[in-house]
């Protein structure tokens, strides 16, 4: 048996490509792709192939020889494509393509044209890949496409819109004088449809709550977690939960099974110094926004991050214009230790969670911990997880209320300024014992170093805080004017 007669006799059973842009030649035999570049590999799978097709044929030629038997096939198949692309007879197209080509449908945003999207026909969700992706792929085969007579896709207007807890259904809609489709962006996670046992769910249910029993000892604050998760599947939390402990603890975990439940695509992890640049397009088109190590020290970043929970934010990503959006994001904050965030004891942004100081497998056990880290991207265990989230919906928690806890307070104290923090070492508030009752504020501003008392805080700032500071839940200062001592005097009253 020769190549040609191989070739003749299983040549409606190949698929062959070519890529318009390099002319290169593909041929898909049995599913498989192979290129003129694995003969190798083509001809060993002909051999099977072959046998299938053709029984009963001698194969001694092509088993003897399947690199020379391969190598004339691709040579006969290059010849019948130029012939096809000569005479404007069409050829068979690698199958992917046509079905990029035809199940894919692109649209294009009627307001914005940057904003666009692939919409899968088939399984009538809007896909992963890009427009330019999907725009680049089809172009280089659009010579097959045309010669077999595929209809491509054009690109359509819609009305695009991201809204991740809104129904991802397409309904048609009516914009001026175009009848138009409104798609929704959000990528519904996978993992949604996955049907679970009683005994499979509890099984997952107890490793989570396992794991978070060793990352947040305190069960209060355990439970507030759990309410905030619940917010951030459900709608947005107008509070950024800050985990703060000891680096290696498991921080990293919680934040990895949070991207789990939202979705991939519907989480972002941003760079700790995200607040002093004026680029955050990185925030558009999420549900939940990671940052860890977060540095919030001066006034612009805080009211950077009070903007971020407003109900619609400014975005602007390099080279792009900025533009109002709605805001989905939650966000999740962790950090080693205070004293890059400046908290103020008003702020009823933050929720302060402390995490424990042990390593996950010294408190865990190796084993265990290593196998609970293979579930965050595990289906079932995701599913499981959200269910038991999902049940923290009595309102005990809605998505503006803050956790009061001492740790907030403790918060305060550690991520204040040099002069406030002065002050609670005079009375005794962070590591020292002190029965002080009284002291003047120009007496605070002799404690300071020589080259701190260029950044001493006005008077305003300071009684700001301080009537405003609470320690266990009770207010203990007083700030009032001494005449006598033309003076402030700051009063210890608990």
């Amino acid at each position: 048996m020769i190549p040609s007669e191989i070739f003749n006799s299983i040549k409606d059973k190949l698929v062959l490509d070519v890529t318009a842009s390099t002319g290169n030649v593909h041929i898909y035999c049995d599913g498989e792709k192979y290129t003129s570049n694995q003969v190798l590999k083509f001809g060993n799978a002909l051999i099977p192939y072959v046998a299938k097709e053709l029984p009963g044929r001698d194969l001694s030629g092509l088993a003897k020889d399947p690199t020379k038997y391969a190598s004339e096939i691709f040579a006969l198949a290059k010849e019948q494509m130029e012939s096809n692309l000569s005479s404007g007879e069409g050829f068979f197209t690698d199958p992917e393509i046509v079905k990029l080509a035809t199940q894919f449908q692109p649209y294009m945003d009627y307001q914005d044209t940057s904003k666009t999207l692939i919409y899968d026909l088939e399984r009538k969700v809007v896909d992963a890949q890009s427009y330019d992706s999907w725009k680049s792929t089809v172009k280089d085969h659009l010579i097959n496409l045309r010669k077999d007579k595929i209809d491509v896709k054009g690109l359509r207007m819609a009305a695009i819109y991201f809204d991740p807890y809104s129904s991802t259904e397409v309904k048609q809609v009516v914009v001026g004088s175009m009848d138009m489709p409104r798609i929704n962006l959000y990528q519904r996670p996978q993992y949604l449809d996955v049907k679970l046992d009683y005994d499979t769910s509890t099984k997952y249910v107890e490793m989570f709550e396992k794991y978070m029993e060793h990352l947040v000892p305190d069960e209060e604050d355990r439970v507030y977690c759990y309410y905030w998760m619940y917010h951030c599947i459900t709608s947005k939390m107008q509070c950024y939960l800050f985990l703060k402990g000891k680096q290696g603890t498991g921080k990293t975990d919680f934040a990895m099974i949070l991207k789990g439940l939202v979705g991939e695509n519907n989480f972002t992890a941003t760079k700790n110094n995200f607040l002093s640049t004026e680029f955050n397009s990185f925030l558009d088109k999420k549900q939940v926004a990671y940052a860890d190590e977060v540095i919030c020290k001066r006034e612009e970043h805080r009211e950077a991050f009070k903007k971020l929970t407003n109900e619609t934010v400014q975005i602007e990503g390099k080279g792009q214009n900025q533009r109002t959006v709605r805001s989905f994001c939650s966000f999740l904050i962790s950090a080693n230790q205070y004293t890059n965030i400046h908290i103020h004891p008003d702020d009823r942004r933050f929720s302060i969670i402390k995490c424990t100081s042990a390593k996950p497998d010294d408190s865990l056990g190796k084993t265990w911990y290593s196998e609970f880290r293979d579930y965050w991207r595990n289906e079932e265990f995701l599913k499981a997880v959200r269910d038991f989230i999902l049940k923290h919906n009595d309102g005990k928690y809605d998505t503006y209320n803050r956790l009061h806890n001492h740790e907030y307070e403790i918060a305060v104290v550690e991520s204040a300024n040099k002069t406030l923090r002065k002050i609670y070492d005079h009375f005794g508030l962070r590591e020292s014992e002190s029965e002080e009752t009284e002291v003047y504020y120009s007496d605070i501003r002799k404690k300071l170093e020589s080259s701190e008392r260029r950044f001493f805080s006005t008077i305003e700032t300071v009684r700001e805080n301080l009537e405003s500071f609470t320690w266990y839940g009770e207010k203990i200062f007083k700030v009032e004017y001494d005449q006598t001592m033309e003076d402030y005097l700051i009063r210890k009253v608990k």
